[in-house]
């Protein structure tokens, strides 16, 4: 008996981009892994080891998907012989030749990477000589603030831009009188990148080059009394990574960021996410801390 088919196209498809597989009398149900060619059969293939015993077309046609190198295969009398090449046809009464497309290669999707924001943040605490960022969890007078490192921000009377310095270990912001920082700074705010005695307060200016995490849920936690902290009786704030969030009650709106370090929370005077009320706030990431009535705070992010 003749096994093996070659053809130059079955239906739309040429035979070089198919499996081939060719049933000799009863085909059977073959599904849609097949086309199918009537009245053609093998007459000559490269195999892959004896033939098969399989009890239909279509187990037939699977086999050869599921084994490697398989790209033809005849069925015939309940015999199905696998190979790893057609080299010739005939044509042949009862026979079908059936052409097993190759699966459709996934493609590989790269996700592009988030984008660092850069920002200087300035934090004062009256008691923590260590001051630093999460030094609100041992002192709740630490407060933060935060800059965009040449990136100009607005309230409605005047506006900022940050820049951080690290051959002189300083960071610094520059204030303008009025929206879009232009003209002539109105001040310029050095701060050292160590904890020193500014003022009266514990001052340290820090950094940050971080990629905020895009989509995450973001969680504002104000709580009363309880142990463990943040787990009472708590009011919640939630916001998600970079989308403005309207307060429809009072006209305003914020945007929150999820850093590694920080959420940065920024609070603007109308809906629409265009003035800022005041610079932005800073508080550590999933850190919960007490003011001094030991109500718990605290600011959680959950990845998209």
């Amino acid at each position: 008996m003749a096994w093996m088919v070659e053809a130059t196209r079955i239906g739309t498809y040429p035979i070089a981009a198919l499996y081939v597989v060719v049933v000799c009398l009863s085909t059977g149900a073959i599904g849609s892994a097949c086309g199918s060619l009537t009245d053609t059969n093998a007459t000559a293939a490269k195999y892959i080891g004896p033939a098969r015993f399989v009890a239909t077309a279509a187990d037939c046609c699977q086999l050869c998907t599921e084994t490697s190198g398989c790209t033809a295969a005849v069925f015939a009398s309940y015999m199905c012989r696998l190979a790893y090449s057609v080299t010739a046809t005939a044509p042949a009464t009862d026979c079908v030749l059936l052409a097993v497309t190759p699966p459709t290669p996934v493609p590989t999707v790269t996700p592009s990477p988030a984008l660092l924001e850069s920002l200087v943040a300035i934090t004062t605490c009256q008691y923590a000589s260590l001051c630093s960022i999460d030094a609100v969890a041992q002192d709740f007078s630490c407060v933060t603030t935060t800059y965009h490192v040449g990136r100009c921000q607005s309230t409605q009377n005047e506006s900022f831009i940050g820049s951080c310095n690290n051959a002189s270990g300083t960071v610094s912001v520059m204030t303008y009188s009025g929206p879009g920082c232009r003209g002539v700074p109105t001040s310029v705010q050095t701060v050292s990148q160590l904890c020193s005695l500014v003022g009266g307060f514990y001052t340290v200016g820090t950094c940050i080059d971080e990629a905020p995490s895009l989509g995450a849920t973001i969680e504002v936690l104000d709580c009363t009394p309880s142990f463990p902290l943040c787990q009472g009786t708590c009011q919640q704030s939630v916001y998600e990574d970079g989308v403005c969030i309207p307060n429809a009650t009072n006209g305003t709106s914020v945007i929150a960021r999820c850093m590694s370090s920080i959420v940065t929370i920024a609070t603007f005077m109308d809906e629409n996410c265009s003035t800022l009320i005041a610079p932005e706030v800073a508080f550590p990431t999933n850190t919960c801390y007490t003011d001094e009535f030991e109500n718990g705070h605290g600011c959680f992010c959950t990845p998209k």
